[in-house]
């Protein structure tokens, strides 16, 4: 089963709505301060952050989903693993 990804994406796009949200402020209302410079270099470093931790993450998940789900399928044998299996020889 895969985890649900819903509460993430939603903090994701809140993150990146806000930085969208400072870059437009900054570049209708701002001046040529520093500050608003290092504000424009903040926000486009947060986003570029969130969107690299978001295909990260999303990659690390199903990589892991992909692992559990493998480990609980059983292992049958490989051809060799049977011909070196001695026959059962019981007595009924």
């Amino acid at each position: 089963m895969k985890p649900s990804w819903s509460v993430r994406r939603r903090l994701i796009i809140a993150v990146l709505t806000f930085c969208a949200f400072c870059i437009t402020y900054v570049m209708v209302w701002g001046d040529d301060r520093s500050v608003h410079e290092m504000i424009i270099i903040s926000a486009f470093g947060t986003a570029a952050s969130v969107l690299g931790s978001y295909v990260f993450g999303a990659v690390w998940d199903d990589a892991n989903v992909m692992k559990r789900l493998s480990h609980r399928q059983p292992r049958t044998p490989t051809q060799e693993e049977q011909e070196e299996e001695p026959p059962d020889e019981r007595i009924g």
